[in-house]
């Protein structure tokens, strides 16, 4: 990646960082925006936990039934 490039990439991501940090510490509505990205932040990582203790107990149930099977094939 040559020096223009990379001072451009640069240049961009301040710009966001900087847009986004406008939007969340806006005195008028930067609390509630604070708030919606809290709920949703939580929420999906509520989600995410579900999801990994779903998956964690599919593995444990499938490699149970696997374990039978290989005792049962003996």
């Amino acid at each position: 990646m040559n020096l223009w490039k990379s001072h451009s990439l640069m240049f961009l991501f301040g710009f966001g960082i900087g847009a986004g940090l406008m939007f969340l510490l806006d005195p008028e509505r930067g609390r509630h925006r604070r708030a919606v990205l809290r709920e949703k932040t939580v929420g999906t990582l509520e989600e995410i936990e579900n999801k990994a203790a779903e998956t964690a107990s599919g593995v444990v149930k499938r490699a149970r039934g696997l374990a039978v099977e290989a005792r049962r094939a003996l």
